[in-house]
């Protein structure tokens, strides 16, 4: 609940899904969210979503992945195209990432 707290209270952040999946002995947390609000660019958007999720949830670092993945709709009558750009990194590589 934490990171779901942290992400929708990003900024643009749309749409906010987050799941916790454990498979193979690892854990990961998964965001899902529009990121268009945030920032065209999706790495840039998913960096800014990493560092939410680090700062509001301190047991982050517990899992071994955090993956964001910025979803983009559109919608144009009955035509709905759906692309999405999807990050993967440990809590770890996203708090170097954040902090420079």
């Amino acid at each position: 609940m934490l990171v779901k707290n942290a992400v929708t209270r990003t900024t643009g952040a749309s749409d906010v899904n987050v799941a916790l999946n454990v498979s193979g002995g690892q854990s990961r947390i998964v965001v899902k969210t529009g990121c268009d609000r945030i920032s065209k660019n999706h790495s840039l958007a998913a960096a800014r979503l990493a560092a939410a999720v680090i700062n509001g949830d301190p047991n982050v670092g517990e899992h071994d992945y955090l993956e964001i993945d910025c979803v983009t709709t559109l919608q144009v009558g009955f035509f709905k195209s759906t692309t999405s750009d999807f990050f993967r990194r440990t809590p770890e590589e996203w708090r170097s990432l954040t902090q420079n």
